[in-house]
């Protein structure tokens, strides 16, 4: 499921963004979401991956982590978010 909400988020276009995003969130979250959502319409835009989105966002983190799968993480971390 996550996956398939990773796809219509990237898919849906920035007038859509207040229909994705869960009123439940706290602001801080809520301005989070549109930013990632952001980065991630512009790789697609731009014929990118959601790795590369994923290597965009986490530039500094990744280089600490053993392994760097940025798209799993983008997904786990839009997957929580939209719960």
């Amino acid at each position: 499921m996550v996956m398939s909400m990773c796809n219509i988020i990237v898919h849906k276009n920035k007038d859509d963004d207040l229909s994705i995003i869960p009123s439940n969130l706290d602001v801080f979250d809520k301005i989070q979401l549109e930013k990632v959502l952001q980065i991630c319409r512009h790789y697609k835009a731009n014929n990118g991956s959601l790795a590369e989105a994923g290597r965009a966002l986490f530039d500094v983190s990744r280089n600490k982590r053993k392994t760097t799968n940025d798209s799993d993480r983008l997904r786990k971390i839009l997957g929580a978010l939209l719960e």
